[in-house]
């Protein structure tokens, strides 16, 4: 991976600069099916914030309590993660990440848009199954949806035939979208990101545990939203 020059470091961070320096520190080339692993980091990586803003009951029931709010600092840390995930696997498919956020997406700090979730899916299950979910008031139950409707474009698995583009497309408008509400940028998301990569560069980011084949929380939960047919048939 090419390295960026020190006037590069020095002005604002864009997409596809983030893109690269995020591939600096990852180490799922490695494995033999590196999409995969990347796959499975994501899922884990939005299950564990769900089991830090819901509590362990989450994962057991289709009821769905009130979400905690994170802290501004969490939030920016645990969405950069998910950032991290999905500009790897844009990256695997040989895409720049700009292909899929664009300067206004990139810079923004507020959103004036429909937050309704169902306005931000492509598949055709999770839209008429997840709609009334709002990014106001459940950003991370709204941002699980999304990692599961990428996870199944991937697969695939066919609940509405989203394709993969449109899935990524839906991903990083999410994570927008929640770092707006906060009046976060997805570039201060990303900077932040850099930031704590910087500290750990000689770690992997990828969780490499899931090699061992364990479960995905977020595969548990899915399992009960697709225990209810679609409008109750």
């Amino acid at each position: 991976m090419d390295r960026l020059s020190s006037r590069e470091r020095s002005e604002p961070l864009s997409p596809d600069d983030y893109q690269v320096r995020a591939a600096a520190t990852a180490y799922y080339q490695n494995f033999k099916k590196p999409l995969g692993v990347l796959e499975q980091g994501l899922a884990d990586e939005i299950a564990e914030i769900l089991l830090e803003v819901y509590g362990d009951g989450y994962w057991t029931t289709s009821a769905e309590p009130p979400e905690r709010q994170l802290s501004l600092n969490d939030l920016e840390g645990e969405l950069g993660d998910i950032l991290w995930y999905g500009s790897q696997i844009v990256r695997v498919y040989g895409k720049n990440l700009s292909t899929f956020i664009d300067t206004d997406m990139w810079q923004r700090q507020q959103f004036t848009g429909e937050t309704s979730l169902g306005e931000h899916v492509s598949s055709r299950w999770y839209k008429e199954n997840c709609y009334d979910y709002n990014f106001v008031d459940r950003p991370t139950v709204c941002l699980a949806v999304l990692v599961a409707q990428l996870n199944d474009a991937l697969q695939p698995i066919d609940l509405g035939e989203a394709s993969m583009e449109s899935a990524l497309q839906n991903l990083f408008e999410g994570i927008s979208i929640a770092a707006n509400l906060r009046n976060l940028s997805l570039r201060q998301v990303a900077d932040s990101n850099i930031a704590k990569l910087a500290e750990r560069s000689r770690v992997p980011h990828t969780i490499t545990h899931i090699a061992d084949g364990l479960p995905s929380l977020v595969e548990r939960k899915r399992s009960l939203w697709l225990a209810t047919p679609i409008n109750g048939e």
